[in-house]
C-alpha cells in the first residue's frame, strides 16, 4: 500500500506542478490485479486511467466506454491494452491529405 500511495502522490504532484489545461495523461497498469487482493473470480483487466482538465480530451474515452472514477462501472470483458493505441490514434490523429506531388 505504501508503494501505491507513493506512486499516486507522485503522479498527482507532477500533474499539479507541470501540466496545463491542454494536457492529456494516460496511466497504464503493467499487469493484472493480484488475486490475493481482489479475490477469486474477479476480472483480469489491467487498470488504465485517463486524466485531463480538458473535457474535450476525455470525450472520446467516454464514447469508447471508459467510466469516471477508479472503479470501472462497465461490465467485463474489458478491452485489452493491445487495443488502446489503435483507438487512441483513431480518436486523436488527423489524416494528412496526399496529393500527386507527395
Amino acid at each position: 500500500m505504501a508503494a501505491i500511495t507513493y506512486e499516486l502522490k507522485t503522479i498527482t504532484d507532477f500533474i499539479i506542478r507541470y501540466l496545463d489545461h491542454n494536457s492529456l495523461i494516460i496511466v497504464l497498469g503493467d499487469h493484472q490485479p493480484n488475486v490475493q487482493i481482489t479475490g477469486k473470480n474477479q476480472p483480469w483487466s489491467v487498470p488504465m486511467h485517463v486524466i485531463s482538465r480538458n473535457n474535450e480530451f476525455l470525450e472520446p474515452f467516454r464514447k469508447r466506454g471508459y467510466s469516471a472514477g477508479l472503479i470501472p462501472t462497465q461490465p467485463p470483458p474489458h478491452r485489452g491494452r493491445e487495443t488502446f493505441l489503435y483507438s487512441f490514434l483513431d480518436d486523436f490523429s488527423t489524416a494528412k491529405g496526399l496529393t500527386n506531388d507527395d
